[in-house]
């Protein structure tokens, strides 16, 4: 019987965020790759995904925005999520300067239209020794066009308002990874080792430096931790 795992991208990423992981699975797992619903709240967004996904409780997977979507899944629909994998993402509000910042961009986008993410903002979620790599500055560019501006717009402002899941979080009776950089700007590494200390349920990953984007830069280790959680029960 095959493993089957669903897996959620992040902020204005796309299938392409797996294509360095996915020829690292075997025939025997199924990965099944959604998309953020575009629905302009977080309960919107799970109701969608509770019509998608299969009535039995899932291996679910989320990256980033994704992942605190997945949780929030998870929090809300406990019987519907077997074992839970949170990639590169803290589910905890975003910090007032971030969110001044999301919104100034899309109030630029409004303003300007849709430019696409800065060569400078593609580094700065990728570790030092990747900050030139053309390829995948590339690659995190063209999924950032191909989602637009309509999914920009309503993903940018859906994440402006978030509750903190910790002790949700830490309540659920499901296998749960934690699986981050240490230093991601994006995802709090002592927010997650909090968690874990709250639930003997939940097993943590940190890797030593600042990628954000770990499906991208470190695919074999990434893809690792998916099969170890897979099968921890």
């Amino acid at each position: 019987m095959k493993t089957t795992i669903y897996l959620l991208p992040g902020l204005m990423c796309n299938q392409k965020l797996w294509g360095k992981i996915t020829p690292l699975f075997d025939d025997s797992y199924e990965l099944i790759f959604l998309d953020i619903p575009l629905k302009k709240t977080f309960e919107e967004m799970i109701a969608e995904l509770a019509l998608l996904l299969p009535a039995h409780p899932v291996l679910l997977l989320g990256f980033s925005l994704g992942g605190y979507i997945a949780s929030y899944f998870a929090v809300n629909y406990p019987q519907r999520v077997e074992k839970l994998f949170v990639l590169s993402s803290s589910c905890k509000p975003i910090a007032q300067e971030e969110i001044k910042k999301r919104e100034q961009a899309i109030a630029l986008v409004e303003s300007y239209g849709f430019k696409g993410l800065s060569y400078q903002k593609v580094q700065s979620l990728l570790e030092y020794d990747n900050q030139n790599n053309q390829e995948l500055i590339a690659l995190i560019q063209e999924m950032y066009i191909n989602m637009g501006q309509n999914a920009f717009k309503i993903q940018m402002q859906a994440s402006l308002v978030r509750k903190d899941l910790m002790q949700e979080l830490s309540e659920l009776q499901c296998s749960i990874f934690l699986c981050s950089s240490t230093n991601d700007t994006l995802a709090d590494a002592n927010w997650l080792r909090n968690l874990k200390e709250k639930n003997p349920n939940i097993k943590l990953n940190l890797f030593e430096g600042t990628s954000h984007m770990l499906p991208l830069e470190k695919p074999l280790e990434t893809a690792f931790a998916i099969k170890e959680w897979a099968c921890f029960s």
